[in-house]
C-alpha cells in the first residue's frame, strides 16, 4: 500500500511540476535525441473536429500558416526562428503567424486583449509555465515515436483547461 501512493505522490508531483520527461514511450514535450532543425522541414497538417491547419517549413526559415474552420479560410505568411531553451525545450516562433484557438478579437490584436492591448498569456507545457506570443505563435517541437520522424509540433494552450492542438508532418507532401 505505501508503494502504491509514493508512486502516486510522484506521479502526482512530477505532472504539476510541468516538467514531462521522456517516458519509456518515448513521447515527451522536447524532442527526439537525434532531431536536427533541417527535421522541420515540410507540411504539418492538424485535423481536429472542423478545423484544418496547415504549417508549411521552408528551408529559408520562413513558414506558411494555412487555418480553415466554419469561419472562412485564413493565410500567413513570414519567417520563423528556432530557439533552444536551457530547459532543453525546443521553440519554433512564427513571426506574424496567428494562433486561431482563442477568441477571434484577441487573435486579429495579434494575442493582445482588444481594452487595453497587453499580451494574452498562454500556458506552455514543456517547461509548465505562462508565455506570451505578441504577434507571433510559438510551436514546441515534441517527440512521439508514432509521428513521422518521431516528432510533433505543439501549440501552447490557451488556458490549463484547454487541450494541445498537434500537428503532424504531411509524408504524403514532406
Amino acid at each position: 500500500m505505501k508503494w502504491r501512493l509514493l508512486i502516486f505522490l510522484s506521479m502526482t508531483i512530477a505532472g504539476c511540476s510541468g516538467q514531462y520527461p521522456v517516458t519509456d514511450t518515448g513521447i515527451s514535450w522536447r524532442p527526439p535525441a537525434n532531431f536536427h532543425e533541417k527535421d522541420l522541414i515540410g507540411v504539418w497538417e492538424s485535423l481536429q473536429y472542423d478545423v484544418r491547419e496547415t504549417i508549411t517549413i521552408k528551408d529559408d526559415n520562413t513558414f506558411a500558416q494555412d487555418f480553415a474552420d466554419n469561419s472562412g479560410r485564413f493565410h500567413f505568411e513570414g519567417k520563423l526562428r528556432i530557439e533552444n531553451r536551457p530547459s532543453s525545450c525546443v521553440f519554433i516562433h512564427l513571426q506574424g503567424g496567428q494562433f486561431f484557438y482563442t477568441d477571434p478579437v484577441i487573435r486579429q490584436n495579434g494575442n493582445r486583449y482588444p481594452s487595453d492591448l497587453k499580451p494574452v498569456r498562454f500556458w506552455d507545457v514543456c517547461e509548465g509555465s505562462q508565455i506570451e506570443m505578441p504577434d507571433e505563435v510559438i510551436l514546441i517541437v515534441g517527440s512521439d515515436p508514432s509521428f513521422p520522424r518521431n516528432i510533433k509540433l505543439v501549440h501552447m494552450r490557451g488556458g490549463e483547461d484547454v487541450y494541445n492542438q498537434v500537428l503532424r508532418l504531411n509524408i504524403d507532401n514532406p
